[in-house]
């Protein structure tokens, strides 16, 4: 009787060993052969999440003190179901099982991650409607800012095209004022020339009695008499009236005036006609009627004009 009395105390200490849990836990080869966690890993891979987490719990209803299903709950809920909360109590309540698992350090960045999670979506505090209608009107105008860069920076891009292609105007302007000056001044040479020269004497061959008259060593005209009768047009001396004279006919017609020429001016900033003639001594009058297509009030940086030649 004794002896069965002791067995039943045992049994008794054992059944409260095991309604307090202070049964020693399953083996690692125990928990990957469970039927339910096994049951829960196959919903899991379909994904059947509620399932898999319907059967897991059936497994911790069983036993307790199973941490894989505690792992496998905390993974689903934290990374399907989208419940931090629920995932951080499964994996605390495997870290208190099992502080040295072997997934237990994982298990604790997934429970700062989660934490994280849920400060995220607790509000920092009651919104005010004027500061929520300024932070509005803030990034209202960020917005427009924005399409003003935007804006002003299409404009620069138009400007700089624009700019290149006046300097390539400016340059094609240059060379053909470069060419129309070097051309007026090769027209100009012979006008001047021409203009500054004497008029030629006709020298007509002498007559037979001169001739002899040299041979028998008359002396000849007088260079100073000649040099004079030179200079008195419409002169014809006769050699009958004075044998020392020579022959000499001077053309009475005069010379053509040289054709006038102009020189090319290119208007800097800040020039008006009347400095152009100042600048040239000309009168303001001349200057204009050599440019009568030009309008003296609206004159132009890069403008060419035509200034007489005196």
């Amino acid at each position: 009787m004794r002896h069965l009395d002791a067995i039943r105390v045992c049994c008794l200490l054992l059944g409260a060993c095991w309604l307090c849990g202070c049964l020693p836990l399953p083996d690692q080869e125990s928990e990957e052969k469970n039927p339910l966690i096994l049951d829960a890993r196959a919903k899991k891979a379909a994904y059947n999440f509620q399932g898999a987490v319907a059967s897991l719990e059936k497994a911790l209803e069983a036993n307790p003190r199973l941490a894989l299903a505690h792992w496998e709950l905390g993974l689903i809920f934290c990374q399907h179901l989208s419940d931090p909360a629920g995932a951080i109590y499964h994996f605390n309540k495997l870290l208190k099982l099992q502080p040295g698992w072997r997934h237990a350090e994982t298990a604790r960045q997934k429970i700062r991650d989660c934490q994280v999670e849920i400060a995220k979506s607790v509000p920092l505090g009651p919104q005010l409607p004027a500061f929520q209608q300024q932070f509005d009107r803030m990034v209202s105008r960020v917005h427009d800012m924005d399409k003003e860069i935007n804006l002003l920076r299409v404009t620069n891009q138009t400007l700089h095209m624009h700019a290149q292609q006046l300097q390539a105007e400016n340059a094609q302007l240059r060379e053909a004022l470069r060419a129309a000056s070097a051309a007026s001044a090769a027209s100009a040479v012979p006008a001047t020339t021409a203009a500054s020269g004497a008029p030629i004497a006709a020298v007509q061959p002498r007559s037979p009695s001169e001739t002899q008259q040299a041979n028998r060593g008359v002396p000849g005209p007088d260079p100073t008499r000649s040099a004079s009768a030179s200079t008195r047009p419409n002169t014809a001396v006769h050699p009958s009236s004075d044998a020392r004279r020579p022959l000499v006919s001077v053309s009475s017609a005069p010379a053509a005036p040289a054709p006038r020429g102009y020189l090319q001016y290119t208007v800097r900033k800040g020039e008006t006609m009347s400095t152009v003639a100042r600048r040239y001594g000309l009168p303001l009058r001349t200057l204009l009627s050599a440019n009568p297509n030009i309008n003296p009030n609206r004159l132009n940086v890069g403008q060419v004009i035509r200034i007489p030649a005196t």
